[in-house]
Order: C-alpha cells, then structure tokens, then sequence
C-alpha cells in the first residue's frame, strides 16, 4: 500500500514509469477508467521512456478492444489506433495483435 502510494505521487508529478504503474496496477484491480487515464499520461508523457509509451498503448489498446473502460469510445478501430502507435514506438507484439485483428475483420 505504501509503494503504491509512492507511485502515485510520482506519477502525478509526470514521472513515466510511475504513471505506467499505476495505470497497470488499477487495470488489475478493475478499475479500467482510472487505468486508462495513468495509460493515456503514460502515453503522452514526452519524458517516459519509449518502451513505457509503447506498452501504455499496448494496454490502452486492449482496454478499448475489451470495451472496458469508460474513458473513450471503446472501439476496435481505437484499439487498433494504440496499437498502430505502440507498433510504431517499437512494440513487437503490436504488429501480431494488428495482424490477427486485421485477419478475423476487426481492423
């Protein structure tokens, strides 16, 4: 409780990681909203690592793809946009999930 606390006081002063954390940590504790706003800072944070801005988008991609998060419209052309942008900041399995998507008609 104490570590997470930490994380979130440096997430919110735009530290990456943190934000990446946090956002991974309320996904698991379904709660896909507030996961989705530390993603998106996470994303958007020109400071954050590309690796983290990739895996942000990652998860922001199948959050949208589960239509599990209030926060945007939960599309399947959304979730391809993140994971277009975590392809294009390095994410290796980015390119499969757009493959397999593209492959049964959801892209």
């Amino acid at each position: 409780a104490e570590a997470m606390r930490l994380r979130r006081r440096l997430a919110r002063m735009e530290h990456g990681a943190s934000q990446l954390r946090v956002g991974r940590h309320a996904s698991e504790e379904g709660d896909a909203t507030e996961a989705a706003i530390w993603l998106q800072r996470c994303h958007e944070n020109p400071r954050a690592s590309r690796r983290d801005r990739a895996t942000a988008a990652m998860l922001l991609g199948y959050l949208c793809l589960d239509r599990e998060s209030e926060f945007g419209h939960n599309s399947n052309t959304e979730a391809c946009t993140w994971f277009a942008s975590a392809r294009d900041l390095g994410n290796t399995e980015a390119e499969s999930v757009l493959g397999t998507l593209w492959t049964m008609g959801m892209y």
